[in-house]
């Protein structure tokens, strides 16, 4: 047994990325639009439905539908759609709300693909050098992470963020520090 290797197959048809991008209109409401690449590596066309859900909490849903795809050999085509999103959905530090978006791929209406994430939606700019984020400033004070034992000496010591480096266990540290409403800073190895 190995430990720490998963092995999985892909279906002839799936999801590879999810892109979100919000911008707020005139009430202060996120408009998040979301680009999701599905992938053909079929040798002949292919066929799927893909249903999405956007969910605030088990109980409220924000949007959900579906699209029929049918791509040819290896090709690639992006599922879009667009919702709003309450302000008080909106992700910040001082409150950092999870959505979560769940994706379903049926071939032949056969389950071949279920995804499910949690994701933080926000608007983040740059004006005048200066970050904001859902249109208020924001200043991250960074701690090193390799210089911190875990998240809660980051709180301690007055910190808001970390810069970390992006390897294999970042991946489980910048989810934590979207659920504690901390800043991250991702640099490459």
């Amino acid at each position: 047994k190995l430990e720490g290797i998963e092995v999985f197959s892909q279906p002839t048809i799936r999801i590879r990325d999810i892109v979100a991008n919000v911008t707020l209109n005139q009430n202060g409401d996120g408009v998040a639009e979301f680009a999701i690449p599905v992938k053909c590596d079929a040798l002949n066309r292919k066929e799927a439905r893909i249903h999405y859900a956007l969910r605030l909490n088990d109980a409220t849903v924000i949007t959900e539908g579906d699209r029929e795809m049918a791509l040819d050999m290896r090709r690639e085509d992006t599922l879009r759609f667009a919702c709003v999103v309450p302000a008080k959905a909106l992700w910040s530090a001082k409150n950092p709300t999870q959505l979560r978006l769940e994706l379903e791929s049926r071939i032949d209406n056969r389950i071949v693909e279920c995804i499910t994430r949690n994701i933080g939606l926000r608007q983040t700019e740059l004006r005048n050098g200066k970050l904001l984020i859902n249109n208020e400033y924001a200043t991250p004070n960074l701690a090193e992470w390799d210089a911190v034992k875990n998240l809660d000496e980051v709180v301690k010591l007055g910190y808001n963020g970390i810069i970390i480096t992006l390897d294999r266990d970042a991946a489980k540290v910048i989810e934590e520090c979207e659920k504690r409403g901390l800043y991250v800073v991702v640099r490459t190895p």
